[in-house]
């Protein structure tokens, strides 16, 4: 891959990132790494090539979506697509939206095996785009130039930027999950403080006498 990114320069990084968008197992790492790379090598520019490599991503993922919206189940069934919106990631990604709604676009980015299942269920619930584009924009903003910049400054210790990628994405997956965690044991916990302090308003509450006495004093 590396040679083929060397040889078509912006345009194999925007092709490479465009065909991970929609599913094919290539770690993105790879392009925007060695995009990076060559921008530090002079090989390229860097301010051509950072915002190649967010169209690239934001594109492909916004595809994926149109997709989901527009067509739904009936192209999740063709052969090219099956693969990557398979019924089990596919009812995954639903379930996440069932708990987590709209936010959950922002984490999917950080999570390979769900990105593209959950930007399709996003296309096919009919989020709205804004929403889709405000989520997934920002999430790209946060891993495209990091990994970019990476790759720019430290162009002469590539085989460090490699395992400092891996160690950081590691790292925010488990950051993320951290977060989501806590965020569910928030609104658990405040669930069950609405239900408390409302049980006990209906416990508070005088009983409604119908008007008619109950019996005559002696």
């Amino acid at each position: 891959m590396e040679a083929f990114l060397a040889h078509w320069s912006y345009l194999g990084v925007f092709l490479i990132l465009t065909i991970s968008g929609f599913g094919v197992p290539i770690p993105e790492d790879v392009p925007l790494i060695w995009g990076g790379y060559m921008c530090g090598s002079g090989q390229a520019n860097i301010y051509i090539m950072l915002p190649v490599g967010l169209i690239s991503l934001i594109g492909a993922d916004f595809i994926v979506y149109m997709l989901g919206r527009k067509y739904g189940e009936p192209i999740r069934k063709l052969p090219i697509l099956r693969r990557y919106l398979c019924d089990k990631k596919m009812a995954k990604a639903q379930k996440f939206f069932d708990r987590h709604g709209g936010k959950v676009i922002f984490v999917a980015r950080f999570m390979p095996g769900l990105r593209t299942p959950v930007y399709f269920s996003a296309g096919k619930l009919h989020v709205p785009a804004w929403k889709m584009l405000l989520f997934d924009g920002m999430a790209c903003l946060l891993s495209a130039p990091a990994l970019m910049l990476a790759g720019f400054f430290f162009w002469n210790h590539l085989e460090n930027v490699w395992k400092w990628a891996k160690q950081g994405q590691i790292g925010v997956i488990g950051g993320l999950l951290v977060i989501a965690g806590i965020y569910v044991g928030i609104k658990y916990w405040r669930h069950k403080a609405k239900c408390a302090k409302e049980a006990a308003q209906n416990q508070a509450k005088p009983i409604k006498s119908d008007g008619k006495s109950l019996g005559k004093c002696a």
